[in-house]
């Protein structure tokens, strides 16, 4: 990385970190003067918080050039996760299936003495 280059993307951080500050003193503003009135105001609060801070963020990876890369670890363990629900479904669903029967069936009612495994 050359130093021209290095001073470009600090000058953009240094940009964008300015623009984050505005941004969110902007919205806090809004939240308390309007939003105040509505119940559970706080919680808005924070998503709104929450999604300024990730386009931030995201912001700050893309000028420093490493978006791509964290875009790409996201989506292999995304296909991770598919991956090992396929795996688990067939575990999840016997379980759910099972349970519903014991309800529809009445097997089992409240007081009625269950025998697992010799216990």
């Amino acid at each position: 990385m050359t130093l021209e280059s290095w001073i470009d993307n600090l000058t953009y951080t240094l940009i964008a970190t300015f623009v984050f500050v505005i941004v969110t003193s902007i919205l806090r503003g809004i939240i308390r003067g309007k939003l105040r009135r509505l119940s559970g105001y706080q919680s808005l609060a924070n998503i709104f918080y929450g999604i300024a801070s990730l386009i931030f963020c995201l912001g700050l990876l893309y000028i420093w050039g490493i978006l791509s890369l964290v875009i790409s670890i996201a989506a292999a363990l995304g296909i991770i996760g598919v991956i090992f629900g396929f795996a688990f479904i067939t575990v999840w669903l016997a379980n759910a299936i099972a349970g519903v029967s014991l309800v529809f069936d009445r097997l089992i009612k409240v007081g009625s003495r269950i025998k697992i495994e010799g216990t």
